[in-house]
C-alpha cells in the first residue's frame, strides 16, 4: 500500500538493525535512509539533486520549481523566491486572522458540530492564498466542509470556484491529460476541464495585464504573488543572460506553490486541532501562553513583529513542530547521485556510493528514529491497545528543552539546503495565525457520540476516555499517504467558549 511507509515508521530500520538500507534492483541502486548524518549530506551537498523525472506529474500548466534543475532550476528558484518575498507576512497575518475569526464565528453558532478539521483548515489556508496570490475574496458560503457535499454542486464558473474545484479534484488533474478532461462522460472531470479553463484563463489575462504595465506593476509596494512571479519571470534587463519564465511556466509555478501551501498546511493544522483536543492540558498550556502574551488586545492590534515572534518561539510554536513531526507532509524525500560519492553515517564510518543510486529520505523513520526522539512513557501493553498511534508521543515540551548538544535533530519537513521551501516562512505564519486566532477564545473538545454515553450509562468521564482512545487510534489507523499525508476519515470536534477568554 502506498501509505504502508509511514505507517511502518523505524520499525524497518530497527529489524535491519541499521539506519540505511541499500537495495541493488534490475533498475538501479536505492538506499533507505533515516540516518541523521546521511540525511544532512543528501540535503546540503551539490552531490546530490532532486531526480526531476519522478516529478514530471506536477507539471500540468508547465514546468515548476519542484520538476526542474541545475540553471533552470536557479531561473525559477529565483522568480518564486521573488513571489514570497514580495508578499509582506504582516498581510499574510492579517488575511489569516480575518479568515480564522469569520470561520470560527461559524463554529461557535448553535454548537456547530465540525466533521472534519482538516477540511475546514485547508478551506482557511485556500482563502488566505487566494487573497495573497490574486487579491480575491473568497466567502464561506461557497467553501463547505464537506468535499462530497461541495462536489455535488453545479460548477459555477469563477476564479474562487475554479481555485476550489482544482484543489478538490487534484487527482484527477494529475491522472489524465488536461485535453481529455472535458471529452470525457463524467461529472467530475467536465467540472475540472471547466475550472482548468477558466483558472487558466483568469492567470493568463492577469500575466498579460501585467506585462503590458510593467513598470507600474513593479513599483507597487504590495503585489499579489501573481503580480510577482510574472514580473520576476521577465528578463531582467540588467543580466544580459537571463531569460524570461514561459508563460507556461509562470501557471505552473502559481499552481504549484498554491497546491503546496494548501496541502501542507490545511493538513498540519488538521492534525494539530485533534492532538489538541486529545490532549486538553496541553491545549490549556497554549492558551495560557495566549493570555500572557496578547492579553485581551483586540486582534487588529495583533503584531507579527511581536506577538507572532513570541508565539512561535515558544509553546505553541513547539506545538506546530511537533505536530509536523508526527504528521510531516511527505513519506520521504529522494535525490540521486551526481558522480560517486562518498558518505558518512552517524558513527563515522565512510561509505562510497556509485552514481545515479536513487536515495530515499524516510521522514516516518528519520522523525521518529530512537536515536534522536525519545518516546513518551507508555507501557507496552497500551501502546498495543492504542494501535502504537504516533499520537502516543505527542510532546510539544520536547522543543523547550535546552539543546544537550550542538546539533540539531534531524526535522525538516520543509526540506534544507538549497531546495528548502520558499513558502516556509508564510505557511508558518498561517500556522500560528489559526491557532492563536482559535484557541484566544475558545477551546476544542472531541465530541463524544451518543452510543458511547449509553454503553458508559452516562457516566461522561468514562465516556470521554474512550471518545479520547479511539480518537488516539484513528490518528493512526485513518492517516493515508497519497500527495501528501492526511487524516481522511470524519473525527467531530466542538468549540467551547473559554470562561476565562478575552473577547472581541
Amino acid at each position: 500500500m502506498p501509505w504502508s511507509i509511514w505507517k511502518a515508521g523505524y520499525e524497518p530500520f530497527e529489524k535491519a538493525g541499521q539506519d540505511s538500507v541499500f537495495l541493488a534492483t534490475p533498475k538501479g541502486n536505492i538506499l533507505w535512509t533515516c540516518d541523521p548524518a546521511i540525511v544532512k549530506q543528501l540535503f546540503t551537498s551539490h552531490s546530490f539533486q532532486l531526480p526531476v523525472d519522478l516529478l514530471k506529474f506536477y507539471d500540468i500548466w508547465g514546468p515548476t520549481i519542484g520538476s526542474v534543475e541545475g540553471q533552470e532550476w536557479k531561473t525559477h528558484r529565483k522568480v518564486v523566491a521573488y513571489g514570497f518575498s514580495s508578499t509582506p507576512l504582516p498581510v499574510v497575518w492579517q488575511r489569516t486572522i480575518h479568515q480564522t475569526k469569520t470561520l470560527v464565528e461559524r463554529w461557535a453558532r448553535d454548537d456547530y458540530l465540525v466533521k472534519s478539521p482538516r477540511i475546514w483548515m485547508s478551506r482557511v489556508a485556500l482563502h488566505v492564498i487566494a487573497g495573497v496570490f490574486f487579491n480575491t475574496e473568497m466567502n464561506w458560503k461557497d467553501t463547505e466542509e464537506g468535499g462530497s457535499d461541495s462536489q455535488d454542486k453545479e460548477y459555477q464558473s469563477s476564479l474562487p470556484n475554479s481555485i476550489l474545484t482544482i484543489m478538490l479534484r487534484l487527482g484527477v488533474l494529475f491522472m489524465t491529460p488536461t485535453w481529455l478532461l472535458g471529452r470525457l462522460p463524467f461529472k467530475a472531470t467536465r467540472e475540472t476541464s471547466q475550472a482548468f479553463n477558466d483558472f487558466t484563463n483568469y492567470m493568463l489575462s492577469i500575466r498579460s495585464r501585467v506585462l503590458e504595465n510593467l513598470d507600474e506593476v513593479s513599483s507597487k509596494r504590495n503585489k499579489t504573488m501573481l503580480e510577482s512571479i510574472v514580473v520576476a519571470g521577465n528578463m531582467d534587463p540588467t543580466d544580459p543572460e537571463s531569460k524570461p519564465l514561459s508563460k507556461e511556466s509562470v501557471l505552473g509555478n502559481i499552481f504549484f506553490t498554491m497546491m503546496a501551501g494548501h496541502e501542507t498546511v490545511g493538513n498540519t493544522l488538521g492534525f494539530a486541532i485533534l492532538l489538541l483536543a486529545i490532549y486538553p492540558e496541553i491545549q490549556t498550556k497554549v492558551q495560557q501562553e495566549l493570555d500572557d502574551v496578547i492579553g485581551s488586545r483586540p486582534k487588529e492590534t495583533w503584531s507579527l513583529e511581536t506577538d507572532y515572534t513570541a508565539l512561535q518561539k515558544g509553546f505553541l510554536g513547539a506545538v506546530i513542530n511537533e505536530t509536523l513531526r508526527l504528521y510531516h507532509p511527505v513519506q520521504f524525500v529522494p535525490r540521486t547521485s551526481i558522480a560517486e560519492t562518498t558518505l558518512y553515517d552517524s558513527a563515522g564510518k565512510s561509505h562510497v556510493v556509485p552514481p545515479n543510486t536513487l536515495f530515499c529520505v524516510n521522514y516516518a523513520a528519520a522523525f521518529s528514529n530512537p536515536a534522536t526522539w525519545t518516546k513518551v512513557s507508555v507501557t507496552a501493553d497500551r501502546r498495543a491497545e492504542l494501535q502504537h498511534s504516533r499520537a502516543i508521543d505527542f510532546d510539544p515540551q520536547r522543543w523547550l528543552k535546552p539543546a544537550e548538544t550542538s546539533d540539531v535533530p534531524i526535522h525538516w519537513p520543509f526540506g534544507q539546503g538549497g531546495r528548502i521551501c520558499p513558502g516556509k516562512p508564510m505557511a508558518q505564519v498561517e500556522m500560528i495565525g489559526v491557532l492563536t486566532t482559535l484557541l484566544k477564545e475558545y477551546s476544542i473538545e472531541l465530541v463524544i457520540p451518543d452510543q458511547v454515553l449509553k454503553e458508559t450509562q452516562g457516566d461522561r468521564g468514562k465516556a470521554w476516555d474512550h471518545a479520547r482512545d479511539n480518537a488516539v487510534r484513528q490518528l493512526q489507523e485513518s492517516v493515508e499517504a497519497n500527495l501528501t499525508i492526511a487524516m481522511l476519515k470524519d473525527l467531530p470536534i466542538r468549540l467551547q467558549r473559554r470562561s476565562g477568554g478575552d473577547h472581541d
